[in-house]
């Protein structure tokens, strides 16, 4: 608390200690947001986390109950910086980028990426993962997860995409209550014309899993309802093989890492012909995503991939675009 007592020191606030290593600082309202963005340039993110913070009203002498309120000072800083993600999610100031997956064989535009971005309010784009990197540490993954789904299936919906499948970023950390996020999910889906089989739940960060029975139960959940999983990242770790095995999902996801000059590099090439003989021995369909240049794409072809994703044949672009590509096809794949 060193660098605390030092910023405390030198501010105008009054202040006093509270035991052996406590501080007890009297902060009125409309300056809470100057002290906290003061003390989250003076502390670590690690100081923040390891500090312990509860606000009571001026005046008052904390009762027993009130340190059930005790919260690391790092969420504190979070949930001020936060404020601005609550009011893009209550006003729905976001949107959803597509990036296309083509056929292999054939360049066939079958399915799109749902990518996930929040709206200033000039209008300017935030990048997702300065947001749901605010939310994890705001306890706001829930609400963010569910914005960005609900953003995905009705901008595909508004630009008439219903037949393409449409992949959707899944979160497990974000779903607690999987009936109830099921349930408007399902509400907007049937709403917008989609049938279930063409939504494709992607779940993303396969790292952070620690809770696989949790993940297995909501995945089933979905699976009951008519909607396919997708497990991204095959390749990237330990962790993702273990999930590939333990939730059999009906699409995989090369990592890009082992997509990044396949065609000269043949420890990446033996690495993907496995995850690829994998996939057929299970009725798993296989996408190579991350593939800039023909000489990629040309050997994953040959390597008998499925689906086809990479700046090489779209970037992500507005839904409006998508029926312009496809009436342009086979140019890009």
């Amino acid at each position: 608390m060193g660098k605390f007592a030092a910023y405390i020191g030198r501010s105008e606030l009054q202040f006093e200690p509270v035991g052996e290593h406590g501080t007890k600082v009297t902060i009125l309202r409309d300056r809470m947001t100057k002290f906290l963005t003061e003390v989250s340039g003076v502390m670590t993110e690690e100081e923040l986390a390891a500090s312990r913070a509860l606000c009571v009203p001026s005046g008052s002498v904390p009762a027993v109950a009130d340190f059930a309120r005790v919260v690391p000072l790092e969420r504190l800083v979070a949930a001020n910086q936060a404020v601005w993600l609550e009011a893009l999610i209550k006003e729905q100031r976001f949107t959803s980028l597509l990036q296309p997956m083509f056929t292999a064989r054939g360049g066939k535009m079958a399915a799109t990426e749902a990518l996930f971005r929040g709206l200033d309010e000039h209008g300017g784009m935030i990048a997702p993962g300065f947001m749901f990197d605010l939310a994890r540490r705001a306890r706001m993954m829930f609400q963010t997860d569910l914005a960005a789904r609900r953003s995905a299936v009705n901008t595909a919906a508004a630009a008439g995409l219903q037949d393409l499948k449409l992949f959707i970023n899944f979160n497990p950390s974000s779903i607690y209550d999987p009936a109830y996020c099921l349930r408007t999910t399902i509400s907007a889906v049937r709403e917008l014309g989609y049938q279930p089989a063409n939504i494709v739940f992607e779940v993303t960060e396969s790292d952070r899993v620690t809770n696989l029975d949790h993940l297995k139960g909501i995945l089933t959940f979905y699976r009951r309802s008519g909607f396919k999983i997708a497990l991204d990242d095959v390749g990237a770790g330990y962790s993702g093989l273990n999930l590939l095995r333990d939730l059999r999902p009906d699409y995989l996801k090369v990592d890009m890492h082992l997509v990044r000059d396949i065609d000269t590099d043949a420890f990446r090439q033996s690495i993907v012909n496995h995850i690829i003989g994998i996939a057929r021995e299970n009725s798993i369909q296989v996408i190579a995503e991350g593939i800039e240049t023909e000489a990629e794409k040309a050997h994953l072809v040959g390597a008998g991939v499925d689906l086809l994703q990479g700046f090489l044949l779209a970037k992500p672009i507005k839904a409006d675009l998508v029926n312009a590509m496809r009436d342009q096809q086979p140019a890009a794949a």
